[in-house]
């Protein structure tokens, strides 16, 4: 999807990688096992024209903050709505 997107100005889906799976899983806005499964619920979710803007919004926090092993939890400006930083990772 971002190949369309910076390619080609399509907006045809939601880019989800790995740290897009795992931001939105872990703050509990959706419970799913895989990406595409991610991608799905989440343009249900968000509004089209919002879709080109979470990849590049949300990887970078996903590589910083959000890491999969030892997350900044404590640091974390979602800690006090998300579902894991109760976890004390």
């Amino acid at each position: 999807f971002l190949y369309l997107y910076y390619g080609f100005s399509k907006i045809l889906g939601i880019s989800v990688d790995t740290h897009v799976h795992r931001v939105f899983n872990r703050i509990g806005l959706v419970e799913t096992k895989t990406p595409e499964n991610t991608r799905k619920k989440l343009e249900k979710i968000y509004d089209k024209e919002l879709w080109k803007d979470i990849n590049k919004n949300v990887v970078g926090f996903g590589q910083v903050v959000c890491l999969p092993i030892k997350p900044k939890c404590k640091n974390c400006c979602l800690k006090n709505i998300c579902k894991s930083s109760k976890y004390n990772f």
